[in-house]
């Protein structure tokens, strides 16, 4: 990639592009640029390795060493203008050998400055730098730094001004890596001052840079020194040799700078010694060589006599374009008048066009022109192209110098401007001064000169010598060259249409038939617009600068030949438009009338450029802009054109939109070039700002950072417009030439309705365009809520009849829009005609802008008229289209739900999660049936033309009419018939309404033909076959339209069905979301029935049932109600049960033993009730109710909106808490389970489906025999637990019989027992200190112990005063009956020793114990 570099350079440079040097900045794709396109696109392809190709410097050497000394001096002249530092010295690739001095380049660098100096204070100076004298500083290198000489340097240059790099240093991207051409590069740039206080130099200053260690350029080193006012060396750490090339340098130097940097003292000096660059004793090659030399003295003999005056030398040596000429070409013009209108020639015009000839054909060819042919024809052509640089140097020189010489109230002028003048005065009148004609003399002149010598010899008596006969040859050979050729002089305003027949005839030999192509393209604005740079920054061409109307021709690369559809593109630029170089200002106006009118009707595009100017300054050349166009659109072209703005006020802006304004009007279908591009000129019009370099600025004001990408966009916009125009008619090259001659014809006898003179009529006109377009944009406006009121008629129609009706409807909105469009345009033209009879500029030529605005009113209704047709059939064919995608939608929405549903259902039934691959079968199940079922008529987009063309072929083919099988081609074309035909007599447009309902199909036309061969062959005449193939092939041709146009509705379905099918996917996906948030609903609304509703009805349940128990037992059980009633019902059931077993448990394990009774009762309650399973079944109705209404109060959210689940799952929690009243326990809601989106109605339908599933299921769990076991372990407050608590006792024992107390827990104190226990009943260990029965002596087997324990009993109350004494206790005594009848029963149990038992204790019954129990009930509170 690294060789395209060059171009990418050279190609940024000249848009005067900062990064040009860069080689590792991928630039911007600049398509409109063809010769450096490849090159781009390789060049962005490069990434940032691309940054280590090659050093910067390298490039600018290699650019420099492969280019000719011409493009040598433009490359310099851009580099100039970017302030990029200019190679002097070009290092030879043999280091052996010297460099080169490149002087030729230079030469062609010029520049404004404003001295500070008191002789020449305020006066702007204008000349070349390299042969102005002017202080130089030269910079060099010894030794190895650390520091960046250039950076430095910058630094210098730059002062507190914008910051540019004159000279490339390290801090650069590129330049770190090792330079392999560039070491011995001399560089040179320049500053020039602006006459501002923050000058950093006074006067203009050179500075140069040695590149590399000086050591090894010891003869640049020695050139510098010569050169220099003074000597700046940069100092290292110097070696032995270098210290001696130092001390040279002090020798030969006029001043010497040493900056030591090994102990980093800087400093710096600033010279104002005036000297100039030495041209002998180089010892190096100068490349001003033979050929440059020798031009040079050619130049200088051309140009003897010059120092008396550009006028006197123009008198002297280029007489023919004096006074004569002008006044041949106002005869001449006259002349043309009086033939077109049909006057008799005037013998006093026709005398006096004869003196002046014959004073003309006295002419003899001068000596300076004799040595300028004679220079042209040489066979050297670099010789000559260096004669040519030359005399344009000299001639500008000398004339520069002449005009910038000091008057002897010169001092007193510069001081009136000081104190005077603000900057902008200096300015604009620094921008008069450079006039087009302001310097007298150039290089155009005599080419001039030239032609004028051809154009005389043809129209006189005057002999053709040889050397005339070349003259055409030789400017042609300038024109290929690339030296513009003047079409029209600017001065005298007249063509010279034998010379310029020549030159293109010549031109036209040259060239092969086959690139004879031609496009142009013309640059016209005022006399200050800049033309020349922006044609040579767009293509490298560059004018003159005085005033005329010249020609450049551009070979188009042949690879963009087919595109642009030309071969050579003419290049117009006219110079000169409204500048104060002419004789008077009625001569100006009409001359620049002419010369814009010529230039605008030969062109293919047209820039116009827009300058800088305000109020009435603008007028005149707006005026002969627009009346330029009004005569190209007269005489019937009117090219592309395209403006160029340099600047964004308020007064270039108004210019631009009343330009764009007059264009759009004028542009309504015009004949040939116009006519074939009127689909694509609509975009052709547009405007480009550019900010470029003016001619008033200095050297050292930089260049508008975006001009680069403005003049891009300029020349894409160009070339988009050529490729507009390839398909429009060509101009060959001898086709041009008689353009101009036909045109210049045209305006010398001022053929056209707008007087040349005439500036009013434009300004009229230009502001009726803009009335003219409010009038359409309102006419747009009203078609346009027409329009919305046609779209609600059309999106109205009745689903069900929607293709019965479409076409009708439509139809009807047709005519209808129609006639609205002709009642807004009959407005229009009633304004027209009033505007028109008010204006009388406009009034002296109403007919022809009334042709011109009434033909653009009926294309602008054609337009409309066509668009709004288009709107309406794609509103019709849109809400069709709707219609049959929203029945679709809605078949699929249903086939999706009932399969949602069942899914659902098995997800719900089965616990099955699916896949998502289960889930795309089952979407495909239901995409498929639901395609199946809908009505599309899908069918391929044909060509029917062919298709008709193929059934006509095989018709003939059976016919035996192979011979007319050619004219097949003429189907589908557009042709003209001499058949009169009906459409009814074959009939198949009313077989076309017949067969709507289906698509095309060949079977129609052969139905046509069969019908065609029916009625000729009922015919009595003789019909032959060429009759009745033409007949077949103009009604198929008929009906190739209308087929088409059925086809292509029906083909509306094959498009809806293709976009149906993109919407598969999308479909697909949602079918799948879908499920998985219904899954997800479902799953979450189970969970949460799980999780926190059915505990909270379970709770609700369960939570009082314990009590419940607990007060139906005590209801119906009176022993369960104090402690006394149920030790007392423990005794008889002891007594009754008659079981040793549970009076042992009853003495040994009392609490384990009550609380087992306890348990007994409660169970067998449970056994037995019938009441529980209502009681449970009435709570689970209560609180189901209560759960429904919570869910029920939440907020209503629409059907279908995703909601969050969390909030308004906490919401019923907290409705059932404070509303209810039911305690909900919300800690599973905690987690991220339920931090979801769903849809919340469908959620409800889940809820409420669960909650019914959890009654009917708890119901009928009530309603089944209750697991006593499960049942109380559900049981939040136990029942057995509650009653044991109920009948429990202080649970203190008698310390003596072990017998429980039986009063309350708490409030007594003293311990009473309900019996005494007794001692005969207890375990050995146990009755030792036992008291019970200690009352009764008569314990058996025990007499001796009981008298003790009788004494034992009677300390009791001394021992534990809490207790009782049971002497005293009338219950132990009464109960002895119940404590016998036990020991009766269970002593041997109790004993295994045998005892004696009284006879009496032996009569006591079961009943004789129950009733010594009861005996103390009354006693007691139960």
């Amino acid at each position: 990639p690294i060789q395209y570099l060059p171009k990418v350079f050279l190609q940024r440079l000249w848009l005067l592009n900062q990064d040009a040097r860069t080689p590792c900045v991928q630039p911007r794709n600049d398509a409109p640029n063809i010769d450096f396109k490849s090159a781009e696109d390789m060049l962005s392809g490069i990434g940032e390795d691309s940054q280590s190709i090659i050093n910067p410097l390298d490039l600018v050497t290699s650019v420099f060493m492969s280019s000719n000394p011409f493009l040598q001096q433009e490359i310099a002249v851009h580099m100039m203008q970017c302030q990029f530092a200019v190679p002097l010295v070009l290092p030879n690739i043999d280091p052996e050998k010297s460099g080169k001095f490149l002087l030729w380049p230079l030469r062609g660098v010029t520049s404004k400055w404003k001295s500070h100096s008191l002789e020449t204070i305020g006066r702007v100076h204008e000349a070349h730098l390299a042969t102005t004298d002017m202080p130089t500083f030269s910079c060099v290198k010894l030794g190895h730094l650390g520091v960046s000489k250039s950076q430095v340097l910058n630094h210098v240059l730059n002062g507190r001004k914008f910051s540019s790099e004159t000279f490339v240093h390290r801090g650069m991207n590129g330049a770190q890596m090792p330079r392999r051409l560039s070491n011995g590069l001399v560089e040179i740039g320049w500053y020039v001052p602006c006459g501002e206080a923050h000058d950093v130099f006074p006067v203009p200053v050179a500075i140069s840079n040695l590149r590399g260690n000086a050591s090894a350029h010891e003869k640049c080193l020695q050139l510098l020194c010569k050169a220099s006012s003074v000597l700046v060396v940069f100092c290292g750490n110097l070696q032995e040799k270098e210290k001696q090339l130092l001390v040279t340098c002090k020798e030969m130097a006029s001043k010497l700078i040493l900056i030591d940097f090994s102990d980093t003292e800087i400093s710096d000096n600033r010279a104002a010694e005036f000297v100039k660059l030495p041209r002998e004793s180089l010892d190096m090659n100068v490349d001003e060589g033979p050929a440059c030399r020798k031009a040079m003295a050619a130049v200088e003999e051309v140009l003897k006599g010059f120092d008396e005056g550009s006028e006197k030398f123009q008198m002297k040596q280029l007489p023919l374009q004096g006074a004569l000429w002008s006044k041949l070409s106002e005869l001449d013009k006259e002349e043309s008048k009086q033939r077109k209108r049909g006057n008799e020639p005037d013998p006093i015009l026709q005398k006096e066009k004869k003196d002046v000839l014959t004073s003309l054909n006295n002419y003899k060819m001068t000596p300076a022109m004799k040595i300028f042919t004679d220079s042209l024809f040489t066979t050297d052509k670099m010789e000559r192209a260096y004669f040519l640089h030359w005399l344009k140097l000299k001639l500008y020189l000398i004339q520069a110098e002449k005009q910038d010489a000091p008057t002897d109230n010169s001092s007193s002028s510069a001081k009136q401007i000081k104190h005077n003048m603000s900057q902008e005065n200096c300015v604009s009148s620094c921008s008069e001064t450079l006039a087009p004609d302001s310097l007298s003399l150039g290089v155009e002149n005599f080419l001039r000169e030239m032609g004028l010598i051809f154009e005389l010899t043809h129209t006189g008596p005057n002999s053709k010598t040889q050397n005339v006969l070349r003259l055409p040859s030789a400017a042609a050979d300038l024109l290929l060259y690339g030296v513009p050729l003047e079409l029209m002089d600017g001065n005298a305003s007249n063509i010279p249409k034998c010379w310029l027949s020549c030159v293109f005839a010549e031109l036209k030999r040259r060239l092969p038939q086959e690139q004879l192509r031609t496009r142009v393209l013309t640059n016209i604005g005022r006399h200050n617009a800049n033309h020349q740079d922006f044609f040579s920054t767009l293509f490298g061409v560059k004018f003159p600068t005085r005033r005329g109307m010249y020609i450049a021709a551009l070979d188009v690369p042949i690879n963009l030949r087919q595109e642009l559809g030309c071969d050579f593109l003419f290049l117009i630029n006219v110079v000169g438009l409204y500048s104060s170089s002419a004789d008077n200002k009625h001569n100006r106006l009409m001359y620049d009338n002419e010369m814009a009118t010529v230039a605008t009707a030969v062109s293919d595009i047209l820039m116009l450029n827009c300058s800088p100017q305000n109020g009435r300054q603008n007028e005149t050349p707006f005026a002969v802009m627009v009346n330029a166009l009004l005569r190209c659109k007269e005489y019937g072209s009117l090219p592309i054109y395209q403006l160029l703005v340099q600047d964004e006020g308020i007064h270039s802006k108004l210019q631009t939109f009343q330009m764009r304004r007059v264009y759009n009007v004028l542009k309504a279908k015009n004949r040939d070039k116009e006519s074939t591009n009127d689909n694509n000129l609509s975009t052709a019009n547009s405007a480009t700002f550019v900010k470029g370099p003016q001619p008033s600025m200095f050297f050292s004001e930089p260049v508008d950072i975006h001009y680069s990408t403005a003049m891009l966009s300029l020349k894409e916009e160009m070339f988009k417009a050529l490729k507009r125009c390839a398909t429009s008619k060509l101009s060959a090259l001898p086709e041009f030439m008689r353009d101009v001659c036909a045109v210049w014809e045209a305006v010398k006898s001022d053929s056209f309705s707008i007087d040349l003179q005439d500036k009013d009529s434009a300004l009229a006109f230009s502001l009726l365009c803009t009335e003219f377009s409010l009038w359409e944009d309102t006419l747009l406006e009203n078609m346009e809520s027409w329009l919305m009121e046609a779209t609600k008629k059309i999106f109205a129609t009745n689903a069900s009849t929607l293709n019965t009706d479409q076409n009708d409807v439509l139809s009807c909105l047709n005519n209808e829009a129609r006639e609205e469009i002709k009642s807004e345009v009959n407005k229009i033209k009633l304004n027209l005609e009033a505007y028109l009879m008010k204006d009388d500029s406009l009034r002296r030529n109403v007919e022809m802008f009334t042709e011109i605005l009434m033909s653009n009113i009926a294309n602008f209704q054609d337009q409309v008229t066509k668009e709004i047709f288009q709107k309406l059939e794609t509103v019709s064919e849109t809400h069709c289209s709707s219609r049959q995608m929203k029945k679709f939608e809605n078949l699929l929405q249903e086939k999706q739900e009932f399969k949602l549903l069942a899914l659902s259902e098995t997800s719900k039934s089965t616990k099955i999660l699916f896949q998502d691959a289960e889930l795309e079968e089952e979407f495909e199940v239901v995409w498929t049936k639901t395609l199946s079922n809908f009505d599309f008529r899908p069918s391929e987009a044909d060509d029917i033309t062919f298709r008709v063309r193929e059934v006509l072929k095989l018709n003939l083919i059976s016919r035996g009419l192979y011979k007319h099988l050619k004219k097949l081609d003429d189907v589908g074309k557009n042709q003209t018939s001499d058949f009169q035909i009906n459409d009814e007599h074959f009939g198949y447009r009313i077989r076309l309404k017949h067969i709507l309902p289906a698509d095309f199909s060949d079977s129609y036309i052969e139905e046509l033909l069969e019908n065609v061969e029916k009625a000729l062959q009922e015919k009595s005449m003789e019909i032959r076959s060429v009759f009745e193939v033409d007949l077949k092939i103009y009604l198929c041709n008929a009906a190739c339209q209308d087929f088409q146009k059925l086809h292509d509705r029906f083909a509306k379905d094959r498009e809806l069905l293709s976009y149906v099918s993109e919407t598969k996917s999308k479909c697909q996906a949602e079918f799948i979301y879908n499920f998985r948030k219904r899954d997800q609903c479902q799953r979450i609304a189970e969970a949460f029935v799980s999780m926190v509703i059915k505990p909270t009805v379970l709770d609700y349940i369960y939570r009082p049932l314990g009590m419940h128990i607990v007060e139906e037992i005590k209801e119906k059980s009176k022993e369960c109600q104090s402690p006394q009633a149920f030790h007392k019902s423990l005794l008889e059931e002891l007594v009754k049960e008659d079981d040793f077993e549970s009076f042992k448990e009853y003495l040994m394990s009392y609490d384990n033993f009550r609380l087992k009774k306890i348990q007994e009762k409660v169970v067998a309650y449970l056994s037995e009730s019938s009441a529980l399973g209502k009681w449970r079944q009435q709570k689970l109705g209560e609180i189901i109710g209560k759960v429904a209404a919570a869910v029920n109060q939440t907020p209503e959210v629409t059907d279908g909106v995703l909601s969050e689940t969390k909030p308004l799952l906490e919401k019923i929690c907290l409705t059932l808490e404070k509303d209810a009243g039911v305690y909900v326990s919300r800690a599973a809601l905690n987690g991220p389970l339920f931090s979801i989106t769903t849809e919340w109605d469908r959620f409800l339908k889940h809820l409420m489906e669960l909650l019914a599933s959890i009654r009917m299921d708890l119901s009928q769990e009530f309603s089944q025999n209750v697991d006593i076991t499960q049942l109380l372990h559900s049981l939040s407050v136990q029942p057995q637990e509650y009653l044991f608590n109920t009948v429990r006792s202080c649970d203190n024992r008698c310390p003596l019989c072990k017998a429980p107390c039986v009063e309350e827990a708490l409030g007594h104190g003293v311990h009473k027992p309900l019996l005494h226990w007794p001692i005969c009943m207890l375990p050995i260990d146990s009755h030792s200190q036992s008291c019970v029965s200690c009352c009764d002596n008569q314990t058996p087997g025990h007499n001796s112990d009981a008298q003790g324990m009788y004494h034992a009993c009677k300390d009791l109350q001394s021992l534990y005063p809490n207790w009782s004494n049971p002497l005293d206790d009338t219950n132990s005594q009464n109960t002895s009956d119940y404590w016998r009848y036990g020991t009766l029963n269970f002593h041997a149990q109790f004993h295994q020793e045998p005892a004696k038992i009284p006879e009496e204790w032996k009569k006591i019954t079961q009943q004789e114990a129950l009733e010594s129990l009861r005996e103390i009930v009354p006693t007691r509170e139960c």
